[in-house]
């Protein structure tokens, strides 16, 4: 018997799947700006 954290998981990860590598790339365009980009190192 699965819990409900497992099966919300399962859920998320099957959600996940179904992103097309097209879709990524149109919201990377639309919300990623490289002149507003920071890069952190420690």
């Amino acid at each position: 018997m699965c819990s409900p954290s497992h099966i919300m998981f399962r859920e998320f990860v099957r959600h996940i799947e179904t992103v097309s590598v097209e879709q990524v790339n149109q919201v990377a365009k639309e919300l990623l700006h490289p002149d507003n980009l920071v890069i952190v190192t420690m």
